[in-house]
């Protein structure tokens, strides 16, 4: 039986990023993941943005992404994946609005969490920006569009660069499990012994980073932690038009935040959304005409040229835990839970596996 310092269950964009994280520290490390692959859950299915503002800000989930905003401008050269930058717009074209747009600009700097890390990437800023000097900075923008709070720091990561690179180094540094899901876990004299799809190995201390089923995971190992939800998002992928910036109309209101974005990907495409489809059940990728019709009247005003027919259409599952913020749970055993990484999960990655880190050094007395 192989045994490890640390298990991570689950092989996604967190998982990976915590194991690549762990075995730098100087820690044994496998990934057990019950599907064929790495990286092609909840990660897969997202739009590969990496965030600057999340709201609430005084959330957890607000302060990892400023860091791992920060931590992927400065990683990815090293791990050999592209983020591209690509300022957020937020759009208006009623002139009710320009206070407004001023008002949240001057705002905005004063609740974004300042980053602990070193600055990397370009400068975090907020302008209010009009006219042709908002045209300059996206000439996608339609004609109507007055003006807009433009929020630098934002960039789109490229997503099959960073998947390839996290499995690489993984694998050097560790072990991947794939079509190999928990099953069972027992502790037997200070040690983790878990049966995985056809392997049965022991691990000092688990991770369980398994996304959807965290709350499930969590329970085989003996832990209650909160349900999680999944929330379902539909965007559709695009050839034109062409974007520079993330655009997203400004909203004057209060409550739910999630309506994504008409976002540039790193392959040239656009992708719109993700909406905001509702609870579902896991397994469920269903759509409808109406979802992708509310996604081109959320944006297609915003933008001069016209969204042609989509190529494809991704819908991706949120996994939302109660009060809509990220959990760390430290279990009863040597175990770590990650429940609720939902958007900016990708985001927040590298931020998250730091932490987790720290609460391993705890669970075990610092590497050997």
């Amino acid at each position: 039986m192989d045994r490890f310092d640390v298990a991570v269950v689950g092989g996604g964009v967190v998982g990976l990023f915590t194991a690549l994280n762990l075995a730098w520290s100087g820690y044994s490390v496998v990934v057990v993941e019950e599907m064929e692959r790495v990286m092609g859950g909840v990660s897969a299915r997202s739009a590969n943005v990496i965030h600057v503002l999340q709201t609430p800000f005084s959330s957890l989930k607000s302060r990892l992404c400023v860091e791992g905003n920060r931590l992927h401008y400065r990683l990815s050269p090293e791990l050999g994946y592209r983020v591209v930058e690509a300022p957020l717009i937020l759009a208006y074209r009623e002139r009710y609005k320009a206070p407004a747009a001023a008002a949240v600009a001057r705002l905005l700097p004063r609740l974004i969490p300042k980053p602990l890390h070193e600055p990397s990437g370009p400068e975090i800023r907020v302008a209010h920006v009009k006219g042709p000097m908002l045209r300059d900075l996206e000439p996608g923008l339609s004609d109507d569009v007055l003006g807009g709070v433009v929020v630098h720091g934002y960039g789109v990561v490229d997503y099959s660069g960073l998947s390839s690179s996290l499995e690489k180094r993984v694998r050097r540094l560790g072990e991947i499990l794939v079509s190999s899901p928990l099953t069972s876990a027992e502790e037997r004299s200070g040690w983790m012994v878990l049966e995985a799809g056809e392997s049965t190995l022991a691990s000092r201390a688990v991770v369980n980073a398994a996304g959807l089923k965290s709350h499930l995971v969590a329970r085989l190992l003996g832990d209650r932690v909160p349900e999680q939800t999944p929330v379902r998002g539909v965007m559709s992928l695009h050839r034109r038009p062409r974007l520079r910036s993330i655009v997203a109309p400004l909203e004057l209101r209060r409550g739910e935040t999630k309506g994504g974005g008409a976002i540039p990907q790193a392959d040239g495409s656009l992708l719109l959304g993700p909406n905001n489809a509702g609870p579902t059940v896991i397994g469920d990728e269903s759509y409808t005409r109406e979802d992708l019709e509310w996604l081109r009247l959320r944006f297609q005003p915003l933008l001069a040229e016209a969204v042609e027919e989509p190529d494809r259409v991704v819908v991706g599952l949120r996994p939302v835990a109660p009060g809509r913020d990220f959990l760390v749970v430290r279990g009863r055993g040597r175990a770590v839970h990650l429940v609720g990484i939902e958007s900016p999960g990708l985001t927040a990655a590298p931020a998250l596996a730091v932490r987790v880190a720290r609460v391993v050094d705890e669970l075990l007395g610092g590497r050997r």
